[in-house]
């Protein structure tokens, strides 16, 4: 066995890897979409209607928000990785 047709092997090992991750990354991020963006809305409406609206005793209003804005960078990290998973394919 040549070395040109070990490393075709493992590149094509790779890629058969990262086209099954990158199936299951498709299906679930319609799911991950819905369930990151309701937190993040949750959390902000939280943040925003007690903490500064209503003026209720809310210490921790500071980290609801930043809560809020974090679900929305794992949902932006989540399709940065799929962008990743996609480069490996080509």
């Amino acid at each position: 066995m040549s070395a040109s047709a070990a490393t075709g092997a493992l590149a094509l090992m790779i890629r058969a890897c990262a086209l099954v991750l990158f199936m299951v990354m498709s299906m679930a991020e319609p799911f991950l979409a819905v369930v990151l963006s309701a937190l993040a809305i949750g959390c902000f409406f939280v943040a925003v209607l007690f903490g500064f609206i209503f003026h209720a005793p809310f210490p921790h209003r500071w980290f609801v928000l930043v809560a809020s804005v974090v679900f929305l960078l794992v949902y932006v990290l989540y399709r940065f990785v799929m962008q990743g998973v996609q480069r490996l394919l080509r």
